[in-house]
């Protein structure tokens, strides 16, 4: 390997990105999306390696630590690459395209995603996250980047093959044309019940993520066919999402997934479209059941986007952080003796009706001792009966719940916000169901709305 200089400022640090930013300092060499990176890439006769991400993604931020601020990495990356950076938020549409490829090869997706390219753009190897060295039978970066450099300098040929093979099935995905028959639908919702967890919700194995969009569309085949089965399987996955802890207890809102089958261990981060879309979902299903657990959660959470996604511009924010002082959930986390504390001994003992030295499941947002086969440490866990706690907890619950929240912002680690404003119809779901103050989720909207008109009057971007 040469002795390329290891950069300490490199060519995002004039991005206007938050994502880019977070990488200006690393020792990579990183170009934005740009004509003069593949340029380079002609000229030197390198591979492209990109890099896709955005700032509030836990797994980028550990990827970026264990290996794009690694000397190592970065020498390999400068040797051998031309290493280009792009921000998911800010280019939509190069995400939409590599994550298709990166689809294409896996069979998932997610970020980051690592796609590797020829000069002239052609993918032919991808993936998401690597660690810096192999684990868990994981190939690591470092040995994947000089395997693909010996191929390349080698027998380019076949490292190349599959490229045409991706291409083919990409232009096929992308035909359009024909009508969309029940037959179609009759084996889609085949495939959900096939899929269905009974016991626990949901349509997938570890990790499950909330995907408002299957429960809208089994939601709207219930409306038109009365399949009661359907109708069921909405009902259980959605009530599951609310009691556990992919749902915010104290502040509302939902994370990003869950790491179990139970709905019970979130991943933090919080998206805005996530929840826009589960206001939605959980209006529809007041709307077609009138069961008021469903217009909570919705008030619940289109309360939470008003109190901590909305700008003071008056558009939106699009994520919240997982991180909090380089740790995962801090911010959502609290000892059983830290609320007490706060609320007083009588107050916070009715907050932890659940939290007691014996029991399996934990009361929302409390810490506590988690520990699996492999490892033990602190973790928490918040699944109970809303309708339960409401009742154990009493009439004192929201101004109790205000004091935490406020106490959230003071106290504790700030969330990181993801510094882009866009433009979301919070109010989709609310309109359809008989929602007391809508004007109170119809008026941020418009706000919103003018906020972006105003922006491309000045001639600002702001997606």
């Amino acid at each position: 390997m040469g002795n390329k200089k290891i950069l300490t400022r490199n060519r995002l640090s004039d991005q206007t990105s938050p994502y880019l930013l977070q990488h200006a300092n690393n020792p990579v060499d990183w170009y934005p999306w740009c004509e003069e990176a593949f340029e380079t890439a002609e000229r030197e006769d390198k591979p492209v390696f990109l890099s896709i991400g955005y700032s509030t993604c836990h797994w980028c931020h550990v990827m970026a630590h264990e290996s794009f601020e690694d000397p190592e990495v970065a020498s390999l990356l400068n040797e051998y690459f031309i290493s280009i950076k792009v921000d998911r938020e800010e280019r939509p549409d190069l995400d939409s395209v590599y994550m298709s490829v990166c689809q294409a090869f896996t069979g998932n997706g997610g970020w980051p995603m690592t796609i590797f390219l020829t000069p002239d753009r052609n993918p032919f190897f991808a993936g998401t996250f690597f660690p810096k060295a192999a684990r868990y039978g994981q190939i690591g970066l470092t040995e994947l980047l000089q395997i693909i450099h010996e191929k390349w300098m080698t027998d380019r040929s076949t490292l190349l093959k599959p490229i045409d093979e991706v291409l083919s099935y990409l232009n096929g995905r992308n035909e359009t044309g024909g009508t969309l028959d029940e037959k179609l639908i009759s084996k889609a919702i085949g495939i959900y019940k096939k899929n269905y967890d009974c016991l626990y919700g949901g349509f997938s194995e570890p990790p499950k993520f909330p995907a408002a969009h299957n429960l809208l569309f089994l939601m709207k085949y219930y409306e038109r066919n009365s399949d009661q089965e359907v109708l069921q399987m909405v009902e259980k996955t959605l009530q599951q999402m609310a009691r556990g802890g992919l749902f915010d207890h104290v502040g509302g809102g939902f994370c990003r997934y869950s790491t179990d089958r139970f709905y019970l261990v979130p991943h933090f981060e919080k998206m805005l479209y996530d929840n826009a879309l589960l206001i939605h979902a959980y209006c529809k299903a007041y709307q077609i059941t009138g069961n008021s657990m469903y217009c909570e959660v919705a008030e619940r959470t289109a309360a939470y986007i008003l109190r901590e996604m909305t700008a003071p511009e008056g558009g939106f924010y699009c994520a919240q952080d997982a991180d909090s002082e380089g740790c995962e959930g801090l911010f959502y986390l609290f000892e059983p003796e830290e609320v007490i504390a706060l609320l007083g001994e009588e107050a916070g003992e009715k907050c932890l009706p659940f939290h007691k030295k014996n029991d399996t499941m934990k009361h929302s947002n409390i810490k506590w001792k988690w520990k699996t086969v492999n490892s033990g440490g602190d973790f928490m866990a918040r699944r109970c009966s809303v309708e339960r706690a409401n009742k154990q907890i009493g009439s004192f619950a929201s101004a109790k719940k205000n004091l935490i929240i406020q106490y959230q912002g003071r106290e504790r680690s700030e969330k990181h916000l993801l510094d882009l404003i866009y433009q979301d119809i919070l109010n989709r779901g609310v309109q359809e169901t008989e929602i007391e103050d809508i004007d109170i989720y119809v008026k941020p909207e418009e706000q919103a709305v003018f906020y972006v008109i105003n922006k491309k009057i000045e001639g600002q971007i702001v997606f």
